[in-house]
């Protein structure tokens, strides 16, 4: 369930070591979202392809509106 007084954050490229850690720090106090490219078992985790405008528009068209973007997904 969504609370009304936490922020919904969207962490892109949460396994990383950044994203892990911000993850961590955010999870008890805001509402947390996560993309990545692979699959992951972990709460309200998406996977993206990031080449795929299609599923990238489907994704934020389908989802919460986000209080904050933290983009950490480099080039593979």
């Amino acid at each position: 369930m969504i609370s009304d007084n936490k922020q919904n954050i969207l962490i892109a490229g949460v396994t990383g070591n950044i994203g892990s850690y911000l993850y961590k720090n955010f999870e008890s106090t805001d509402n947390i979202f996560l993309i990545g490219r692979s699959q992951k078992n972990m709460k309200n985790y998406s996977q993206i392809d990031f080449d795929n405008d299609k599923q990238i528009y489907s994704f934020f068209k389908t989802s919460v509106k986000f209080d904050a973007l933290i983009f950490l997904i480099g080039l593979a």
